[in-house]
């Protein structure tokens, strides 16, 4: 019962996407990822607006 008066609140307030949010969180947390992902998260971000030039020229290996 908890979930959807989370789901509603974030529904009401951000739509879709912001209950979406929430529930991509709370599973985080539930799974106890939050931490892990909370450090890996700015790393991404960093290489998504500052990508390595010539990347697309890389061959990834096994």
């Amino acid at each position: 019962m908890r979930d959807r008066t989370v789901l509603a609140a974030a529904s009401a307030r951000g739509g879709l996407d912001g209950a979406e949010a929430v529930l991509e969180l709370r599973a985080l947390i539930d799974n106890g990822d939050l931490d892990a992902c909370w450090a890996y998260c700015p790393e991404r971000e960093h290489h998504r607006r500052h990508p390595t030039p010539g990347r697309h020229r890389y061959q990834l290996t096994d």
